[in-house]
């Protein structure tokens, strides 16, 4: 049996209410940081934040650390690296941010950033969106 057949297709509706799960979760992190703010630094939040959220994500990584093909040294490296600029740096400049910024204005901000990476990846991989 093939691993994807194991799972059945998702339908339009979950489908539409994860995408809004996952946008009022998004939407609602610069408030909840703004709010944290009064009570943690911003690191520290970012920290705890992503550090939860590992937790939470373990117990699939350990399930797919039994199957055939474990990830080697190289995958854990780049989801290390991937965590510490993305998550550790970025987020935390960005909750750091939040202590001199609305959240809105923040939120907005962020929302530009799709733009500066398709600018970058057409710069530096030359590839040209279609």
């Amino acid at each position: 049996m093939n691993h994807f057949q194991r799972f059945e297709k998702p339908s339009r509706t979950v489908a539409i209410a994860e995408g809004v799960l996952a946008t009022l979760i998004w939407a609602s992190s610069f408030v909840f940081v703004k709010i944290g703010l009064d009570y943690m630094g911003p690191l520290t939040i970012a920290g705890l934040r992503y550090f939860l959220a590992s937790l939470l994500l373990l117990p699939f990584v350990i399930r797919r650390e039994n199957t055939k093909r474990p990830w080697t040294s190289s995958i854990w490296l780049r989801l290390f690296l991937i965590g510490f600029s993305a998550y550790a740096i970025g987020n935390g400049a960005m909750f750091w941010g939040l202590k001199y910024l609305p959240a809105t204005t923040a939120s907005i901000m962020m929302s530009f950033s799709p733009l500066l990476i398709l600018f970058a990846a057409t710069l530096w991989l030359k590839e040209i969106p279609t």
